[in-house]
């Protein structure tokens, strides 16, 4: 613990957007561990589970990008809201 004055402080805001590789989901949309295995009760849709979509020679055009990003995310979002509230009722 710090206990000596003086002290200083900053304000810093989080500046993260996306991961590159986003978290490995199944079918179910149930989060895997690194060992390929489900986490029991975490589950995960859209951008969290895909990581960047950029325009460009490294990835689909804006329009594409937008379209494909949100229509993963719709189903995804139905799939693991729908397995997250059967796991809650056990």
């Amino acid at each position: 613990a710090l206990r000596t004055a003086p002290f200083y402080g900053a304000t810093l805001g989080g500046t993260l957007l996306t991961t590159i590789d986003g978290i490995r989901i199944n079918h179910h949309c149930q989060a895997l561990d690194t060992q390929g295995q489900p986490i029991e009760g975490l589950y995960a849709a859209g951008d969290t589970t895909r990581g960047i979509m950029v325009s460009g020679d490294i990835g689909v055009d804006y329009l594409e990008g937008v379209f494909s990003s949100l229509t993963m995310a719709y189903n995804e979002g139905y799939i693991a809201g729908t397995e997250a509230a059967e796991y809650a009722k056990k």
